[in-house]
């Protein structure tokens, strides 16, 4: 059997990243259950949660095919979310590292 069957490996710094959105997002949405906004809400945890997959597979750029991070997790929801603001200035940070290590 090999290692890595059975150790995962550490997380990446981009993977951190995107765990800390996923969990901002993520209490956005919980704020958004029972209202109007939370189709939105849960649209962006979605797309987040495709952006840390892709990010785990090693395809970042593949899913966000030349998008920037904002565009493509939805920038008129996050522009009335400030509270993802943070952490996704984070991941636009780590995106751009990774861009510059390719």
């Amino acid at each position: 059997m090999r290692y890595r069957e059975y150790m995962p490996r550490e997380a990446s710094d981009i993977e951190r990243a995107l765990g800390r959105l996923l969990t901002v997002i993520q209490c956005e949405e919980t704020r958004a259950v029972g209202s109007a906004e939370w189709p939105a809400a849960h649209g962006a945890l979605t797309r987040a949660e495709c952006l840390y997959w892709a990010a785990k597979d090693s395809l970042l750029g593949a899913a966000l095919a030349g998008r920037a991070v904002r565009e493509y997790l939805g920038r008129e929801w996050l522009s009335r979310h400030p509270r993802t603001l943070a952490a996704i200035q984070e991941v636009e940070e780590r995106v751009r590292d990774f861009a510059r290590q390719a």
